[in-house]
C-alpha cells in the first residue's frame, strides 16, 4: 500500500466537495469543487493527467456521480441545477472554459427541481432515474428519459445531506441534519410508485457506566445535530445491498464518539446492528470497494465472519480527519490513514479495479492510496454469487462475539508485519494550504498511515491484551467489561474503538 497527496492545482486551491471514479474504466475519474467547475481525470501508475473541464454550474458543484453504465456524468451544486453530461465529437466552449481539453463533453440533460442548494445525488441501478437532496430538506426523484421531477419526498425536518440507492433498486437510505435515517421502500418494477417510508431511525437505548459504575440506560440520539461542521453525510449500500453503512453516528449519552452505523438488508426496519467505533472526528461519507473478495481462511482470528457472507467487501470510512478501512469478515480495522489533509475531507472513491482510493478535502487537494494486486485479498469467482434475501423487520437474535484491540496494542514492536507509508514529501507541506491560512502558525502535520494485516492477529499480541486495556483516564467510553466483546441485543455491537493513537508517527 502506497498512499500520497497529489501536487495539483485541482480547483484553482478552492475546496473540492466530490469525487467519482468511472464504473468501468479504471482509469477515469471525475472531482469537483468550489470554482462552479468539473474536471475529468485519467490516472496511470500513479500519474495524474487532465482531460477536460466542464464549466456550466454559476456556483460550487457540491456533487458528482457517473451512471452506472458510466455513459453520463451528473453533476449539481448550490445553483439547485443537476447537470447530465456525455462525451461529445465536437468542441462546444463557453466564456470562461479552459481551450486545453482532450476530451469533448457536452449537457445531454438538464434537470430543474429546485433553486436550493443540492448537497448530494444517487443513481437507480438501472440508470433510468437519479435522485437528488439538499438544503431544502425533501428528496427529489428525476426520471432521465422523461426529463422531469416525478416524486418529492418531505418527511425530513432540516437539511438532506446523503442519500443511497439500494443496488438491488429496492431502498431508498437519505440521512439529514435533522439527525435521523430515512428508509424508503421503491418499487423496481413499477418506477412511478410513490416511495413509501419504511422506518426512521434517530434514537436508540444505549448503556453506559456513570461515576458510580452503575449501568445506566437511555435513549440516545443515534447521529449528530445540525452542528456538524460538514456539508455531507454520504450513507453507502454495499454492491449486492446485503448491508448499509451510515455516517455521521455518535454513541455515548454522556461523552461523544463518532461514529459509523451498520445496518443489516434483513434487519433494516429494526435499526442498527453494529457501530464503526472510536472515530476522534465525526464520519462524513462511506464508500465500498466494488470488488467482491474471497474469504481469509488462514486468519484464526475470526471465528465467524462479523457479517455472515460467503464473501468479504472492503469499505472506507472517512472521518474529517482520516480514511479507516474495514472488511465485513473482520472487527478490526485494515488500515488506518491520517494527518494527510489540513482542513477537513468531503469524499471519497474507488476505482472500478478496487486498487486505488482517492480522498478530497476542502484545504484543495487530494490523496491517492494505491494497492498492489492481490494486497486486500484474492478476487471472489462472479460467477458464485450469493443472492441477497429480500426479508425485513426481522431481528436477529443470535449472539455475536466480537474481539476488539486496544489502541495501545498497535506499537512498535507489533508493527513488524505491517505496511508503513510515508505520505508527505517535505516539498508538499510548503504548497498545500489554503489561501487564507497563515503557513507559519499551523505545525507540520505528521502523517499516520498504518496498514493492520492479518498477522497482527497471533497469540503473542492478543496476550498482551489484558496489560493494553484502557485506563480511566483514555479517550474510551465502553466500559472494561464491554471493551473485549460486544453482543446483539438491544444495542449495536461495538467494532473497534480506535484512535489515531494507533496510527505509528513516521
Amino acid at each position: 500500500m502506497r498512499a500520497k497527496t497529489l501536487q495539483i492545482l485541482w480547483h484553482d486551491k478552492l475546496p473540492i466537495f466530490a469525487i467519482d471514479f468511472h464504473p468501468t474504466l479504471n482509469f477515469k475519474f471525475a472531482t469537483s469543487g468550489g470554482d462552479s467547475f468539473i474536471r475529468i481525470w485519467s490516472l496511470q501508475s500513479g500519474s495524474i493527467e487532465f482531460l477536460a473541464t466542464l464549466a456550466r454550474h454559476s456556483a460550487a458543484v457540491n456533487c458528482i456521480r457517473w451512471s452506472p453504465d458510466g455513459h453520463y456524468l451528473a453533476s449539481s451544486g448550490d445553483d439547485g441545477s443537476i447537470l447530465l453530461w456525455e462525451q461529445s465529437d465536437k468542441k462546444q466552449l463557453s466564456l470562461g472554459e479552459e481551450d486545453e481539453n482532450t476530451e469533448n463533453w457536452k449537457i445531454a440533460v438538464l434537470l430543474r427541481g429546485t433553486t436550493s442548494e443540492v448537497y448530494d445525488m444517487a443513481w437507480s441501478p438501472d440508470g433510468k432515474q437519479i435522485a437528488s437532496v439538499g438544503i431544502d430538506s425533501s428528496i427529489r426523484i428525476f426520471d432521465i428519459k422523461e426529463q422531469k421531477c416525478v416524486h418529492v419526498l418531505t418527511d425530513h425536518c432540516h437539511f438532506v445531506q446523503g442519500i443511497a440507492w439500494d443496488p438491488l433498486s429496492n431502498y431508498i437510505a437519505t440521512q439529514s441534519s435533522d439527525r435521523s435515517v430515512h428508509l424508503y421502500t421503491y418499487d423496481k418494477d413499477n418506477l412511478k410508485t410513490m416511495p413509501k417510508l419504511l422506518a426512521k431511525h434517530m434514537k436508540m437505548p444505549m448503556s453506559h457506566k456513570n461515576d458510580l459504575g452503575l449501568t445506566v440506560t437511555k435513549n440516545c440520539f443515534l447521529y449528530h445535530d445540525e452542528d456538524l461542521n460538514s456539508f455531507f453525510r454520504r450513507p453507502a449500500f454495499s454492491p449486492d445491498g446485503s448491508i448499509l453503512i451510515t455516517p455521521a453516528g455518535i454513541r455515548s449519552s454522556q461523552t461523544e464518539n463518532f461514529t459509523a452505523y451498520v445496518y443489516q438488508r434483513t434487519n433494516l426496519k429494526s435499526g442498527p446492528f453494529a457501530c464503526l467505533s472510536g472515530h476522534k472526528k465525526p464520519v462524513v461519507a462511506v464508500r465500498f470497494n466494488p470488488i467482491k473478495f474471497q474469504l481469509k481462511t488462514h486468519d484464526t482470528s475470526t471465528k465467524s465472519n462479523f457479517i455472515p457472507l460467503d464473501y468479504r467487501y472492503i469499505f472506507a470510512i472517512a472521518t474529517q480527519d482520516s480514511v479507516v478501512i474495514y472488511d465485513t469478515q473482520h472487527t478490526n480495522a485494515i488500515a488506518f490513514l491520517g494527518n494527510l489533509h489540513y482542513a477537513s475531507l468531503t469524499d471519497i472513491s474507488w476505482s472500478s479495479d478496487g486498487l486505488n482510493l482517492i480522498m478530497t478535502s476542502t484545504d484543495g487537494f487530494c490523496s491517492l492510496v494505491e494497492f498492489s494486486p492481490d494486497e486486500l485479498g484474492i478476487p471472489y469467482p462472479i460467477e458464485e454469487g450469493t443472492e441477497v434475501k429480500e426479508t425485513i423487520g426481522v431481528a436477529s437474535t443470535k449472539q455475536v462475539e466480537i474481539n476488539t484491540l486496544s489502541s495501545n496494542l498497535i506499537k512498535k514492536s507489533s508493527i513488524k508485519s505491517s505496511t508503513i507509508v510515508n505520505a508527505l514529501s517535505s516539498n508538499l507541506i510548503k504548497k498545500k494550504i489554503q489561501p487564507t491560512i497563515d503557513q507559519s502558525s499551523l505545525p507540520k502535520p505528521t502523517p499516520k498511515i498504518n496498514s493492520l494485516s492479518s498477522n497482527l492477529i497471533k497469540k503473542k499480541v492478543q496476550s498482551t491484551i489484558s496489560k493494553s486495556m484502557p485506563s480511566k483516564n483514555d479517550d474510551v467510553s465502553m466500559s472494561t467489561d464491554s471493551y473485549m466483546k460486544g453482543y446483539v441485543h438491544d444495542q449495536p455491537i461495538v467494532i473497534g474503538d480506535m484512535d489515531e493513537d494507533m496510527a505509528m508517527e513516521l
